[in-house]
């Protein structure tokens, strides 16, 4: 029998181990909102490192190892890049994406990862580091757009 891990549950007890034992510590510091997120993504970086290693066991099958690459640092460079085809009524395939790449000018209408619906107005070749769920077709006018995964 295999041993796996659920690499959410690690994250969040990992974290919850760290965050415990630097609590007062940092109680009277105030962090930015991208230090704090990049001291989360710490223990998502740990978790992988340790399962491939087999510290954490002797075999992981592909999905762990695609639950624990979905939780990938904003700054860290996309493993995928996927065309996006505006839909009103569908997310993106594979889920939020980490950033949009615009090709062409225009407008993006699109639902970010929390479910908000917003507007983009962007110019051409430009690079959106947001989490995206959704591209509607009903109002955008940008073309050639790509989720970075």
């Amino acid at each position: 029998m295999t041993d796996l891990i659920d690499a959410d549950a690690l994250a969040e007890r990992i974290n919850a181990l760290l965050a415990d034992q630097v609590r007062e510590t940092l109680a009277a510091i105030t962090l930015p909102d991208e230090v704090t997120a990049q001291a989360q993504a710490m223990g998502v970086a740990i978790a992988r490192a340790m399962a491939q290693t087999g510290l954490l066991s002797k075999e992981l099958d592909a999905r762990t190892l695609a639950v624990i690459d979905k939780h990938d640092a904003m700054s860290d460079p996309a493993a995928r890049i996927v065309p996006i085809t505006p839909k009103d009524d569908a997310d993106l395939p594979d889920g939020p994406c980490r950033a949009i790449y615009v090709g062409q000018e225009g407008v993006v209408e699109a639902v970010d990862s929390a479910g908000g619906a917003f507007k983009l107005v962007t110019g051409p070749c430009q690079y959106h580091p947001m989490r995206v769920r959704r591209v509607r077709a009903t109002g955008t006018t940008a073309r050639d757009i790509l989720a970075l995964y």
